[in-house]
C-alpha cells in the first residue's frame, strides 16, 4: 500500500530471514526488534472450518513475553497512529498506550484472542488511552463483560452488540471508533462523539470459495489505518480494510 510502519516486537533465535522478509515489504525494524536467545519465534496456526471461521487453534508466543518496556512519549513525537494487539506483556501494552497518548498518537489495539482482550478490558488505564478497537464478536463480548459495570442484558444479537459497544465506547477516548467483524455479516462500526453512539452496518460482499481466512483481520485494522493516514473517514477506511482482507 506504501505505507511504511515500525514493528516494535520480539523474535527468538531462529527468525530464519524473517527480519529481511519484512524489511522487503517496506516495514522498519532498525532498533525496534529485539533478540531472544531464550525462546524461538512466535508461531501460531489455526484449523478453519469450510467458511473460513476457526474451529481450534495452537501457538507458541512466549518469546513475545520478551518485548521490552516501549519507547517513551518523546520517542513516539510525530507518529500518528500506534497499533497494538495483546500478544505483549500488559504492563508493557500499558505504558506503550499511555506514551502514545502524551505524544499525540491515535492508539488502536486489537484483541488478538478472547483471554487476552478481557485481561487488558479490567484496566481503565489502558482502555482510557484508545481511539480505536478491532474486535470480532466475541472479543467484544469478552471485553465488555470484563467490565466492572457490566450488566448482563436480554434481548436480541444486535442489541447484545450495540450495548457491549456503548459499554467499551464510554471508556475509551473522545470520538473513540470500534470497528467489529462478523465474519459472513461484514463489519459495524460503531463511533462515539459527544457521548452519542452511532452505527453503520457494512455488509460482506458473498465470496463463493474461501481459501483462507488467515490474516484477514490483521489485513483490516492495516488497511484501515493506511486509508485513515491518506485522509479517509471511519467509513471509508473501514470500506477499504474490508475490500482488502477479502482479496
Amino acid at each position: 500500500l506504501g505505507s511504511r510502519p515500525t514493528f516494535y516486537t520480539a523474535v527468538g533465535h531462529d527468525h530464519d530471514g524473517l527480519i529481511s522478509r519484512l524489511n522487503h515489504c517496506g516495514v522498519i525494524t532498525e532498533n525496534s526488534v529485539f533478540r531472544s536467545s531464550k525462546y524461538s519465534t512466535a508461531r501460531y496456526a489455526a484449523l478453519l472450518d469450510h467458511r473460513g471461521d476457526l474451529v481450534a487453534a495452537v501457538s507458541d508466543m512466549d518469546c513475545l513475553q520478551c518485548i521490552p518496556v516501549p519507547p517513551s512519549a518523546e520517542d513516539l513525537v510525530g507518529v500518528e497512529y500506534l497499533v497494538l494487539d495483546a500478544n505483549a506483556p500488559a504492563d508493557s501494552l500499558v505504558r506503550a498506550a499511555k506514551n502514545g497518548v502524551e505524544a499525540g498518537a491515535k492508539v488502536c489495539f486489537d484483541p488478538t484472542s478472547v483471554p487476552k482482550a478481557s485481561l487488558l478490558t479490567k484496566s481503565s488505564d489502558f482502555l482510557s488511552c484508545l481511539s480505536y478497537m478491532f474486535p470480532n464478536t466475541d472479543e467484544l463480548y469478552a471485553m465488555a463483560r470484563a467490565l466492572d459495570d457490566w450488566v448482563e442484558p436480554c434481548g436480541s444479537e444486535t442489541s447484545l452488540v450495540e450495548y457491549a459497544s456503548s459499554c467499551l465506547l464510554g471508556n475509551m477516548r473522545e470520538k473513540a471508533c470500534l470497528v467489529i467483524t462478523r465474519g459472513h455479516r461484514g463489519l459495524l462500526l460503531a463511533t462515539k462523539s459527544d457521548d452519542i453512539i452511532s452505527y453503520h452496518d457494512l455488509q460482506a460482499e458473498k465470496i463463493d470459495a474461501i481459501t483462507s481466512s488467515n490474516g484477514a483481520g490483521d489485513t483490516l485494522c492495516g488497511s484501515f489505518i493506511h486509508a485513515k493516514l491518506e485522509g479517509a473517514s471511519d467509513t471509508q477506511a473501514a470500506e477499504f480494510g474490508q475490500s482488502a482482507a477479502k482479496s
